[in-house]
């Protein structure tokens, strides 16, 4: 007897102008940043990302929370290029250190750049997301740059900016 089992996947609608924050980051010394994440949120249900260098406004992450949007990530040209679309659940650290899960490669990361895992508790940008799916150009092209409504995908490819802070100019659904 064949069973067809079919996957489920949600389908997140995302409304016009709904603000979401571009992430530039690299792989670091071997570790697949992407994978890394991924393989956390596969074990844990999510994992917390960490940004650190310049200042992100804390306010503008709250309203992705509040609006339902997400982070778009972007690999470099040596792994294509891509992008991919993470759910974005909090940025307030947890107090209670069993909840606060990361790749235990950025213990490495720490240890190898001078970081102490508290002070950047309180100076870096942490972000709780619960997913990382790959999007295509179609989607990403549907970003634009909240000051200015310049597409994020030509600043995104052609320069070496490392955050903005984007909308979506039309309905998309991530799948």
């Amino acid at each position: 007897m064949n069973i067809l089992i079919k996957e489920v996947r949600k389908v997140k609608k995302i409304k016009p102008e709904t603000p979401h924050l571009f992430l530039r980051l690299n792989n670091y010394n071997g570790y697949d940043f992407i994978k890394e994440h991924k393989n956390c949120i596969d074990k844990n249900g999510y994992v917390w990302l960490l940004k650190v260098g310049k200042t992100i406004n804390r306010d503008f992450i709250k309203s992705i929370i509040e609006k339902n949007g997400g982070i778009i990530l972007k690999s470099s040209a040596k792994d294509g290029n891509k992008f991919y679309y993470c759910n974005l659940l909090d940025y307030e650290i947890p107090k209670n250190d069993k909840e606060f899960i990361f790749p235990e490669y950025y213990k490495e990361f720490f240890d190898y750049e001078g970081y102490n895992l508290n002070d950047l508790k309180n100076t870096g940008y942490w972000f709780k997301i619960s997913e990382i799916k790959e999007i295509d150009r179609k989607i990403v092209d549907s970003f634009v740059i909240c000051n200015g409504k310049k597409p994020m995908l030509d600043v995104a490819l052609y320069t070496r900016v490392v955050h903005m802070y984007i909308e979506n100019s039309k309905e998309i659904e991530i799948k």
